[in-house]
């Protein structure tokens, strides 16, 4: 039977900041399979991640991997404006993000 030392909150933390140092943990470490709330700093976006997929990873944030659209942050319109004016519907640009493989209309 394999068993593994649960970690410390200091612990959790020392090892995230070793192979993600631009995530921060906000939320309490209770386990592996326990989500814990997690902080971007290059975007400062805030979500729920499962400590084992953020010990795996070091690549993790939904908002820097365009898998959240962040109004300001990664939609068409901030990153992209000069496609954004050519875009039919004005709310595409903040709900959508360059690669999203989504359909939009664009103004002749």
């Amino acid at each position: 039977m394999k068993t593994t030392k649960k970690l410390t909150q200091e612990e959790f933390v020392l090892r995230i900041s070793k192979s993600n140092p631009h995530l921060v943990i906000v939320g309490v470490y209770k386990n592996h399979i326990t989500k814990v709330t997690v902080r971007c700093t290059k975007d400062e976006y805030e979500w729920e991640a499962m400590p084992q997929v953020l010990i795996r990873n070091s690549n993790v944030c939904p908002c820097c991997n365009n898998r959240v659209v962040v109004s300001g942050v990664n939609d068409i319109a901030t990153t992209h404006p000069h496609i954004a004016k050519c875009m039919k519907n004005v709310n595409d640009i903040t709900i959508y993000y360059k690669g999203s493989n989504k359909s939009v209309e664009f103004l002749c």
